[in-house]
């Protein structure tokens, strides 16, 4: 790690009162050493010049090689070099050295600690944490949604900050925090900063230093330091401009060693699905006032699952819902190892034209990008979106029919809603619980003279006894359907007109086909 005189001076304020630092403070120096007239400069180094240094200093080839100097002599001024550190005390030359390289060394040994644990593959939680060895201050490392990746254990700042218990307990930074630096334009500069910068005021309340995590792929996460404890200086930015710029490194060498799909959006659904508790609920008009939406629109919500693509999944995943979110009107991110989509069906149709259009897109998404889908019912409304986890379970219920074989295209919940409700009954109950008895006696007399009223009989009761519609969708003439109807009754006692028995009928059709299945 090199070091800039701004840094040593903020270091040395700790022993030293007056202690300078002059010029543009922007060179950063590798290792100190004593300066001798004469001596060969060696590039990016500070050289430390005892009192009796002569009059004559090659200062053209100290801005050459980017060289700085350590002046001690508090009674004469500092020959004109681009960058001086002058102490201004009347101390033991050779204990201004030692002090100075003291803090070369442990930085350039705490340096390669970071770079060890790196190489080492050490979870990401530890090689955070050796940023509480160089400040006292909190830190915290966040994606790109703002999930928490590591924290620092700052047991102090929980009493103090609302927001960081908030941060310790759920892991991410809470959604109207993100608001409000997206509305005084923060979030914008942060997310434009190629190089970390120190922030006046924040959502601490406190200044912080803000570092932005870059790769290939573009943000994919943020790394803060706080200044709780003591001022924000250069010093800490140093600190932080140097890990995060290991951190850019690492994940684009390695895409999988942070995460780098999300948005804050992702954490605020999440947290919709996971949790039942009315935490967040408060805040959805302001969150779907920055997403341009309405809550009151119609929705879905579907699941993606595509096979897995080894090490490069999640740098699939993401250009996955890049596709998704440029092609459609909806909000994608990753959970549980699928892809959710909330999906604005208000934006695409009207209602009697939807479930086509609904199916031409799912078949198009399962084409290009690979894999299956299942999706929820309607829904809208904030008392909707409250019960995200409701619809969740929905979408997961009509995946697995897919994965199971029972369909062979994409289906809604409503779709396989009565075949899910038999599927848990049919976990705790026998199936002599649900057959309709004349339905049994039609299933017997089909297997034994290959006929097919019990679905002639399930036809005509969902198409409501319309005989048109029942025998164009079981491909005979009205004619055939009469004398298939007239067998039925002979061999039943049906009674097509009560409730009951009509509910009963399509139940125990549909039970035994899932049974089948």
């Amino acid at each position: 790690m090199k070091l800039s005189i701004n840094f040593l001076k903020t270091y040395l304020k700790h022993t030293f009162t007056e202690v300078y630092a002059t010029g543009s403070c922007r060179l950063r120096y590798k290792t100190l050493l004593l300066y001798t007239p004469g001596c060969l400069l060696q590039p990016e180094t500070l050289y430390f010049c005892p009192p009796d240094t002569m009059e004559s200093f090659p200062e053209k080839i100290f801005e050459e090689k980017r060289c700085g100097i350590v002046w001690t002599d508090h009674l004469k001024k500092p020959p004109s070099v681009s960058e001086i550190l002058w102490i201004k005390e009347k101390k033991e030359p050779l204990l201004l050295f030692s002090e100075i390289s003291s803090i070369f060394s442990f930085f350039q040994n705490w340096s390669q600690k970071v770079k060890d644990t790196i190489l080492e593959k050490k979870p990401l939680e530890e090689l955070c944490q050796l940023i509480s060895e160089v400040t006292p201050n909190p830190w915290y490392l966040a994606d790109a949604s703002f999930r928490v990746q590591a924290i620092s254990k700052s047991f102090d700042v929980e009493e103090l900050s609302v927001i960081w218990r908030f941060m310790k307990r759920q892991n991410y930074v809470p959604v109207d925090v993100i608001l409000k630096l997206s509305e005084s334009g923060k979030l914008k500069k942060m997310n434009r900063a190629k190089h970390a910068y120190i922030e006046e005021a924040g959502p601490f309340n406190f200044p912080y230093i803000s570092k932005t995590i870059y790769s290939v792929q573009g943000i994919i996460g943020h790394f803060f330091i706080i200044g709780a404890y003591t001022r924000i200086s250069s010093y800490e930015l140093e600190i932080a401009e140097f890990f995060g710029n290991l951190l850019n490194k690492q994940v684009e060498s390695d895409s999988t060693y942070m995460p780098t799909l999300g948005r804050y959006y992702d954490n605020y659904f999440i947290d919709l699905i996971e949790s039942s508790d009315s935490s967040g609920k408060e805040i959805l008009t302001e969150v779907f006032d920055h997403l341009t939406w309405k809550a009151d629109d119609s929705y879905i919500l579907l699941i993606f699952r595509s096979p897995k693509e080894s090490d490069s999944q999640t740098a699939v995943d993401g250009l996955k819902i890049h596709i998704l979110e440029k092609s459609y009107p909806c909000k994608a991110f990753p959970y549980r190892g699928d892809i959710l989509v909330i999906l604005n069906i208000s934006k695409i149709s009207e209602k009697e034209v939807f479930h086509k259009q609904l199916q031409n897109i799912l078949h198009t998404i399962s084409k290009n990008l690979g894999g299956t889908s299942g999706y929820s019912e309607i829904f809208k409304g904030e008392k909707d979106f409250s019960s995200l986890n409701i619809f969740y379970q929905q979408a997961l219920a009509s995946l697995s029919f897919l994965e199971n074989g029972t369909f062979q295209e994409p289906k809604g919940y409503n779709d396989i809603a009565l075949a899910y409700l038999c599927k848990k009954m049919s976990e705790f109950l026998s199936p002599k619980m649900f057959c309709h008895p004349d339905m049994e006696i039609l299933r017997q007399y089909d297997a034994e003279n290959h006929t097919f009223l019990e679905d002639t009989v399930y036809q005509y009761l969902i198409n409501e006894e319309n005989t048109m519609e029942t025998a164009r969708q079981l491909y005979i003439h009205r004619n055939s359907l009469l004398y298939r109807l007239d067998k039925i009754k002979s061999l039943t006692n049906i009674n097509f007109k009560d409730p009951n028995d009509r509910i009963r009928m399509i139940f125990a059709y549909i039970y035994y086909n899932y049974l089948k299945s």
